[in-house]
């Protein structure tokens, strides 16, 4: 069963990037229950690097659990998520995101 799916770009790629160049160098990452096996968690932290100037920031995966079905789909520690269930996140709120 699938429960999440989002687009992550590596931190490097996003530095000097547009919305429409981060999703051609994002990569697809899709999070599969392995039912009991998952212990009710991804495997993932979201993280939040606070904008300038009011911006609302960065949303940003850190702590990757090996062998967790994040790590089977791909996430890796630094990537950055603009993307959500086919939902562009890069201008929202954290606490939106979550």
């Amino acid at each position: 069963m699938i429960l999440l799916t989002c687009v992550v770009v590596a931190a490097a790629a996003t530095k000097h990037s547009t919305p429409v160049a981060q999703r051609a160098l994002g990569r697809l990452c899709v999070i599969h229950s392995r039912g009991q096996d998952d212990h009710g968690g991804l495997g993932f932290s979201l993280h939040h690097h606070p904008g300038q100037h009011g911006s609302a920031g960065e949303h940003v995966i850190g702590g990757v659990v090996a062998g967790s079905p994040a790590a089977d789909a791909g996430l890796r520690d630094g990537d950055r998520v603009i993307e959500v269930i086919g939902l562009f996140i890069d201008h929202r709120l954290h606490t939106a995101v979550c």
